[in-house]
């Protein structure tokens, strides 16, 4: 009997390479594949994603030399597998590296070394596969299209450099390299059009044609190609997104653009993951850099059109993560950086006001140093890079000021600039107006009778309070109005861990959340933000978003980082969190906080202004950093 074709066996066949052996190989780089695709992609912090991924890569570069040098007799398909799977990778490699391109010139260097190993990759599994793929086997013919298509991604990455694909077009002899590549993988989809097609790779193939095209200024193309995709589309969640990602080109006219937007809205908005999931914080990831661009494009051009649509997008991008949709009942202001500006996005009773201001580099990378590594003294740094944001963003901060009360939504960095406490006409910005940060809006808000934007009355306080952190015992009693309670636990010992049980239990109806603690939001991985909970563990975001803190009036977390989201999705934080739990008000910090003395400042004075309103955080937050507004910079607040 005859035994099964494949790779062209090597020796007598015996002790060597077994389908079963090619199969476990497959496997894996299947398994990394998913892990990086969909559970982390841009939900962690990149450079680690790439390492990961890099190591499964190189596990199937050895198995792909034994394969050349060890005795094996596999079978075609099984072959075909594994260096489809091997291939994959590499270009998943290549697709997330654009995430972190253009910050430093020596990583930049690095990736584009390996985006060439990628491509070699590919490349080699394309010979290899083709000697295999006989042209009598339309299916493997068909194989060979995915391979062609993965290698156009790879010499597009190479071509861009240190460019992401939605920067620019390509020109010169690059540009005509990748559209020659790009028209012929079309031709070749087309030449095989009556091939059953149960992997989608027509709908992939086009979707890599499209975006290549795009990038060269081939939009007549382009949309020819997206055309031929959308018949696999609607079978395939994925592909559908990507689809839609290569149409969110700035430069198109407003209604196709926006057209395109609320397509790609009812997918994440329906996204059926939960909150704080990995694979919903992937989908975020993924497309806010774009969505950014068209954010940037849209408030750019004059009509109103135009601007109501960008204002749409900002909004869109809350939804996605939360899955609310909000209520306008406040003017809410949304930023985000376009270039070195800050540009504000208005809403007011149906109208956007766009506002620019521009914010020199320096000041931007001193705002991320204070953001990433706080100095030892607050004051000395933050009176001059205060003075500084202020000066910068008076227009901004005019505009704000001609309203009573206003929501600021931020995207991405403009979330840690310190807004709250930004000089304005001598005082402050939160004492001049009514200044917080955007709520999650979590749906039990929404249902409270008969106010849905009235939190329950305080009827006493619980602190919350980690003994490794040494609360000064002065800060609780300054605080009379109402009865307090102590609950510690010790972060630094595993028998007196904290719990969610616990936290439950201490957050009774009528009863405000003081926690003193250590926290952290980490700005790339939101999976790290979390409660210091014990020595071995966290309460992570997604346990205290599931909390039902709807009949808790406020909480405040002083603690390091807990109030500051990452930088890829919004809302990821541990005073996000509780406000997703159905906390109406939150205060939180934006970066470190000194344990000894800003932290146990701040909540002394913060108590202290609450015995005269138990009820009104938000009035009591706007009290302290009115009183020191330069060392209650890392200060922040999040109100309904």
């Amino acid at each position: 009997m005859e035994g099964p074709v494949g790779v062209e066996a090597v020796g007598s066949g015996r002790g060597g390479i077994t389908d079963a052996d090619v199969h476990a190989a497959s496997k894996a780089l299947a398994a990394a594949l998913a892990l990086a695709r969909d559970a982390r992609v841009g939900a962690g912090v990149p450079d680690v994603v790439l390492t990961e991924l890099s190591t499964a890569i190189e596990a199937g570069d050895e198995f792909t030399r034994r394969l050349h040098t060890e005795p094996t007799r596999v079978a075609t398909e099984v072959a075909l597998l594994f260096l489809t799977e091997h291939s994959r990778c590499a270009l998943q490699w290549v697709e997330m590296s654009y995430q972190i391109i253009k910050m430093d010139s020596a990583r930049d260097q690095i990736i584009w070394r390996y985006r060439h190993h990628c491509r070699e990759v590919i490349v080699g599994a394309k010979i290899l596969a083709g000697k295999q793929a006989s042209a009598t086997y339309p299916t493997r013919r068909l194989a060979l299209l995915e391979f062609e298509a993965m290698l156009l991604g790879c010499e597009l990455a190479l071509a861009l450099r240190n460019r992401p694909p939605d920067e620019g077009a390509l020109s010169g002899r690059p540009g005509r390299a990748i559209r020659k590549r790009a028209h012929r993988l079309v031709s070749r989809v087309n030449a095989l059009a009556d091939v059953d097609d149960p992997n989608r790779v027509f709908g992939w193939s086009m979707v890599a044609a499209a975006r290549a095209l795009s990038v060269c200024g081939e939009e007549t193309a382009a949309a020819q190609a997206r055309a031929l995709a959308w018949r696999d589309a609607y079978r395939d969640h994925h592909l559908l997104m990507n689809l839609l990602m290569t149409e969110l080109d700035p430069a198109l006219p407003t209604p196709r653009l926006l057209e395109s937007v609320r397509r790609l809205d009812t997918i994440l908005l329906t996204q059926p993951d939960p909150m704080y999931s990995p694979v919903r914080a992937g989908y975020v990831a993924r497309v806010r850099h774009h969505y950014t661009g068209v954010i940037a494009a849209l408030a750019e051009r004059p009509d109103e059109l135009s601007r109501q649509g960008a204002a749409q997008c900002v909004r869109a991008m809350t939804c996605w993560w939360t899955r609310q949709q909000h209520p306008l009942q406040d003017t809410v202001c949304h930023t985000f950086v376009s270039g070195t500006d800050v540009v504000a996005l208005i809403e007011h009773r149906g109208q956007v006001e766009v506002v620019t201001a521009p914010l020199p580099r320096a000041t931007i990378r001193q705002l991320l140093e204070i953001s990433l590594k706080p100095p030892t003294d607050e004051v000395l740094i933050f009176r001059p890079l205060r003075e500084t944001l202020s000066a910068s963003l008076t227009p901004i901060l005019d505009a704000l000021a001609a309203h009573d009360r206003v929501r600021i939504n931020s995207l991405g960095f403009t979330g840690w600039i310190p807004w709250e406490t930004l000089k304005y006409r001598g005082g402050t910005l939160i004492g001049a107006r009514g200044i917080a940060r955007f709520h999650p809006h979590h749906r039990a808000i929404e249902q409270r009778e008969p106010d849905p934007t009235s939190p329950p009355r305080v009827e006493r306080v619980c602190i919350i309070a980690d003994r490794a952190v040494e609360l000064p015992a002065a800060v609780s009693k300054v605080f009379r109005a109402l009865p307090v309670s102590l609950m510690e636990f010790d972060s630094e010992s595993d028998t007196a861990a904290l719990t969610i049980e616990q936290i439950r239990g201490a957050a009774r109806p009528g009863t405000a959340l003081v926690l003193f603690c250590h926290t952290r939001s980490d700005v790339f991985d939101y999976a790290r933000a979390g409660i210091k909970a014990s020595a071995s563990s966290a309460l992570g975001l997604g346990e205290l978003s599931c909390l039902d803190l709807t009949a808790t009036p406020w909480a405040v977390v002083v603690a390091c980082e807990s109030g500051r989201a990452n930088t890829f999705t919004p809302a990821t934080s541990v005073a996000h969190a509780l406000a997703y739990a159905g906390v109406a008000t939150v205060a939180g910090t934006l970066w470190e906080i000194a344990a000894k003395t800003v932290g146990p400042q701040f909540l002394k004075q913060l108590l202290k202004a609450l015995n005269t309103d138990p009820d009104d955080l938000a009035r009591a937050v706007t009290t302290c950093v009115s009183a020191d507004p330069t060392r209650m910079m890392p200060f922040s607040l999040i109100s309904s």
